[in-house]
């Protein structure tokens, strides 16, 4: 891989060393960087919050660097369900070897009940915790830190990576670095009204612990299970809305761009860690908050994510480690210097030359039509009769049930026991396809959809759009996915809509073509509307020059 070197720190350059010098397939143990970390266990006090009165306590794990009198503190976040260690992988333990003080604590209502509380879902309660945390690492009630606190950096992945971007307008934090998290909760879990039904349920039951508490809720509160009765009951939850926005720092307007709120401006320096192959919280979201960020900031598009994933390339863990420890040096130590290209993304296939830039979008990418025609071509024709095409099935929900607010907490099969089924003499999806690539094209970003769409059967319906790599001899590979619910169509009303997909950076081979994938029941993905459960439901798209239903793909110039 070719990146633009930077100076290291000497303690950096000790733990890669270190990494690099065990064997492959193997990780850093503890024992072989022990002489560089004492480590040991704490219980801090936190207000119990918004249920409930008094304390309670966040296990915390402490990493102190030997050797150092003072030094910059990092504290560390784990994902959603997650806890303060992960075996000796642990990330916080390799962090402070390079000299750094880690705190790595359990969120409340995690660890098994190690922490107390519930889980509000990075809310207000979190977000007091995190607060706290840092006035105990400034403060030292304890008496157990040996070196001088400095300087404060926060890091997370996932539910960690949300905290970061959250606390990141704290005056006393110095840096953040979020890992794959949201900025926009509300399209996480929404996006364009459609419901994101496998990992929203997914997350609901690997954070679920009904061995800690009591019922309904046991380690979690009403939230969860309104956005969980909401998705079995194919319906966007309403009245959870503002709560998801509460915990988001952008919010979509009505152009379907990404606004940063004005209060939630990272004041820090920021440097995002985000991944192409992520269908929880795509790149679309943070590549416009990004954008709006007026701090120093820095932004990494890689393959560690949610899944799919699947586009992994040899090397980028100890990339990511590298730009980790030298985004906290430079910020926390004063030491090295900054990317002039703050903007690094790795396509798939994955090549040894990353694109970088100053900032994405970037002049060098272009927005090309592709017109969906009938009998499945993409065509960069605009010109035509006016068409259309007519696909659709029923969805069968078979054993899919709300918990009615924690009364029952059906199991993982009943609510994956869904399926569609096909209509009579009419596909379940559409197919369009463009002629093979001539040359090898990069696309670069989101793609946007306009499409024209109306339906004989359902007031409410969904688009949900895949986009494919095919090869030369038919087989396909996904490149990404989009989605949208339409609401409260009339009878006969053709309806103009346009959103973005998740976005990708991906190298079409020569030869290889681009295919469309378009259908208003996919499913364990998406969960369509509970309205047309079991009763037919079927759109038709709408094409040729009066209606020019399209996709604008971003390509690179080379």
């Amino acid at each position: 891989m070719k990146f633009k070197s930077k100076l290291l720190s000497l303690p950096t350059l000790l733990i890669l060393f270190a990494f690099l010098i065990i064997p492959c397939g193997s990780s850093v143990s503890h024992a072989q960087l022990g002489f560089l970390v004492d480590e040991s266990t704490h219980f801090i006090q936190v207000p119990a919050g918004t249920f409930g009165s008094g304390t309670i306590t966040l296990a915390a794990t402490l990493y102190q660097p030997r050797f150092f009198p003072s030094a910059p503190a990092a504290i560390y976040i784990h994902g959603f369900g997650g806890h303060r260690l992960t075996g000796e992988d642990n990330l916080g333990y390799y962090i402070a070897a390079t000299g750094y003080i880690v705190l790595s604590y359990t969120a409340r209502g995690f660890g098994d009940g190690e922490s107390g509380g519930r889980v509000t879902l990075a809310g207000p309660d979190e977000m007091e915790d995190l607060r706290h945390v840092i006035d105990w690492l400034t403060t030292d009630p304890d008496h157990v830190i040996g070196p001088r606190v400095t300087k404060i950096g926060v890091l997370g992945g996932s539910y960690g990576g949300a905290h970061s971007f959250q606390i990141a307008s704290d005056p006393r934090v110095s840096a953040v670095i979020p890992l794959v998290g949201w900025t926009d909760l509300e399209q996480a879990l929404y996006p364009n009204g459609a419901i994101k039904y496998k990992l929203g349920i997914a997350e609901f039951y690997s954070g679920l612990d009904q061995n800690v508490g009591r019922p309904p809720f046991y380690n979690f509160t009403q939230l969860e299970f309104d956005l969980f009765d909401g998705a079995a009951e194919g319906r966007v939850a309403g009245n959870v809305k503002q709560s998801l926005r509460d915990r988001s720092i952008a919010h979509m307007n009505a152009d379907g761009q990404e606004v940063l709120e004005p209060s939630r401006q990272p004041r820090v320096p920021t440097f995002i860690i985000q991944s192409w192959d992520d269908y929880l919280f795509p790149s679309t979201q943070v590549l416009d908050v990004f954008s709006q960020i007026t701090a120093p900031k820095q932004i990494y598009f890689g393959r560690h994510g949610h899944p799919p994933g699947g586009n992994r390339y040899e090397g980028e863990d100890y990339y990511i480690a590298a730009e980790v420890l030298s985004w906290f040096d430079h910020y926390l130590r004063g030491l090295g210097g900054t990317n002039s290209l703050p903007v690094t993304s790795a396509p798939a296939p994955f090549s040894v030359v990353p694109f970088t830039a100053k900032q994405l979008p970037s002049n060098d990418i272009t927005s090309t039509a592709m017109y969906m025609k009938p009998g499945g071509i993409l065509s960069r024709k605009k010109k035509g009769p006016a068409q259309e095409e007519t696909a659709g099935g029923i969805f069968r929900p078979e054993r899919i049930r709300s918990s009615h607010l924690g009364a029952e907490i059906p199991g993982q099969a009943d609510m994956f026991s869904g399926h569609g089924e096909a209509l009579a003499g009419l596909p379940q999806r559409f197919e369009y396809t463009f002629a093979p690539w001539e040359t090898e094209t990069e696309m670069l970003g989101a793609s946007e959809f306009s499409l024209f769409v109306s339906s004989t059967t359902s007031a409410d319906v969904d688009l949900v759009v895949r986009t494919y790599d095919v090869a030369p001899d038919g087989s396909e590979t996904e490149v990404t996915i989009g989605a949208m619910r339409m609401i409260a169509l009339a009878p006969g009303e053709i309806r103009h809509v346009t959103f973005r997909d998740f976005g990708d950076d991906w190298v079409f081979a020569a030869g290889h073509s681009l295919r469309l994938k378009v259908s208003n029941i996919d499913f364990p993905d998406f969960r369509p509307p509970g309205a047309n459960d079991n009763i037919p439901s079927q759109i038709t798209i709408h094409s040729g020059k009066t209606f020019p239903s399209s996709m604008w793909l971003p390509v690179r110039r080379k």
